[in-house]
């Protein structure tokens, strides 16, 4: 089940969300897409066990990398715009 979520959940929306070549619409995408509703089971799941945890680090660091390279590509004047606005 870890490895579905992993797959479905995280990795094709990221591949997706590279896709995107205007920054600040990844950033959005990203904002909605990698946010699903299940995502806090995970981490209640992670908590207790140490592969689905391994597997929850992974996604984590690769979403953060993702949003760091559009944060820094929209450049910091859109981005604090987009910020404010929601």
């Amino acid at each position: 089940m870890t490895h579905y979520w992993r797959e479905a959940k995280s990795d094709r929306l990221i591949s997706s969300a590279r896709e995107i070549e205007d920054p600040t619409e990844r950033l959005a995408f990203v904002d909605i897409a990698l946010q699903p509703p299940h995502a806090s089971a995970i981490r209640v799941w992670a908590a207790h066990d140490e592969a689905v945890q391994a597997i929850q680090i992974e996604a984590d660091e690769e979403r953060r990398a993702l949003t760091a390279d559009a944060f820094f590509a929209a450049g910091s004047a859109t981005v604090g715009m987009y910020l404010l606005v929601g």
